[in-house]
């Protein structure tokens, strides 16, 4: 648990936004074996902002993987997305507690 002011955050930005804190690095590392977020934090994107559905962001990271790295690797990317999107469904946002809370 920190709070914002620990994490040296200025309430006065952050009531304007909403801050989640999940540890893509942690899910990356338990896929992959290598801390590679960049696909798994779209998953937190599609999570915060509604922009793509879980569905949607499942199929497009299928498509554009399998392309370029094969069956294998989409399937571990996709795994990633949806748990990093899981995970962010799950977490509260730090900016309206004023506590960033992980929760397990």
């Amino acid at each position: 648990n920190r709070t914002v002011e620990e994490m040296g955050l200025d309430k006065k930005i952050l009531k304007d936004y909403e801050v989640h804190l999940v540890d893509a690095t942690k899910v990356a590392m338990q896929i992959f074996a290598k801390p590679i977020v960049n696909t798994a934090m779209v998953g937190a994107f599609a999570a915060i902002t509604k922009m793509i559905s879980i569905k949607a962001l499942q199929k497009a990271t299928k498509e554009f993987f399998v392309d370029k790295k094969g069956q294998k690797i989409a399937e571990l990317n996709v795994k990633a997305v949806t748990k990093v999107y899981q995970k962010t469904l799950q977490s509260e946002s730090c900016s309206k507690t004023n506590a960033c809370t992980r929760k397990k």
